[in-house]
């Protein structure tokens, strides 16, 4: 359980110069379920949507949209498939969205998986 310390005990550690040591390093990234969980609260119409890795195995998401190997898949329209570096973001075309808005919070969501949000 965790407990809120009282402000004045904040303030008068503070001011003692007494040090606050964290046990575990906390990393600023995502993991890839959270950043889908969080690209569809930003587009609810990336409801279907997956992160790839490199290899194009499935790090998190729907495994239907696990196939996007060739450029085929990309250009019929079915997908929005934003690649960048080591990860790969694929959403279902979402017809409640403008293309370039799912592109733009697809890349926010490989962002947040690499600690740059």
């Amino acid at each position: 359980m965790i407990r809120a310390m009282p402000t004045v005990m904040i303030q008068a550690t503070r001011d003692s110069g007494i040090g606050v040591l964290w046990r575990v390093q906390m990393s600023p990234a995502l993991s890839p379920q959270y950043a889908l969980d969080y690209l569809r609260e930003l587009s609810p119409a990336a409801a279907r949507s997956a992160l790839l890795d490199a290899d194009g195995r499935l790090l998190a998401g729907d495994r239907e949209l696990e196939s996007v190997s060739d450029d085929a898949a990309i250009r019929g329209g079915e997908r929005v498939v934003v690649r960048d570096g080591d990860l790969t973001a694929v959403a279902s075309d979402g017809r409640d969205a403008p293309r370039a808005l799912l592109e733009f919070d697809l890349r926010l969501a490989m962002a947040a998986v690499r600690g740059h949000c």
